[in-house]
């Protein structure tokens, strides 16, 4: 959109954009897998454990980090499905009060 917008894209809009061009995305399966073990296989916010059923709302979910533009290594945690729903958008702080009300952290 920003390119036919004629705005100018960021170095790494860029190699994004290049990236998902050739269909190469900097989350790759290991760096997913790698992503699950650091998390010892839990969500990354509730430390719920990951279901494997389908459907089940403890699904695993790639979640953007919310000081993050972008789906990247750095930027991405692994949540469980109705975290990632329930806090869309939301800051930080935002989750963190979530956080508190329904886990008492």
């Amino acid at each position: 959109r920003k390119v036919r917008a004629g705005i100018k894209l960021t170095e790494f809009e860029k190699m994004l954009r290049n990236n998902v061009l050739s269909e190469v995305h900097p989350l790759t399966r290991e760096v997913l897998l790698d992503m699950l073990e650091k998390q010892e296989y839990r969500c990354a916010e509730t430390g719920f454990e990951f279901v494997l059923e389908y459907p089940h709302l403890n699904n695993l979910s790639i979640d953007r980090k919310p000081e993050h533009e972008y789906h990247t290594p750095e930027g991405s945690q692994l949540v469980v499905q109705w975290y990632n729903k329930a806090v869309g958008a939301a800051t930080r702080k935002q989750r963190d009060m979530l956080n508190e009300q329904l886990l008492g952290r």
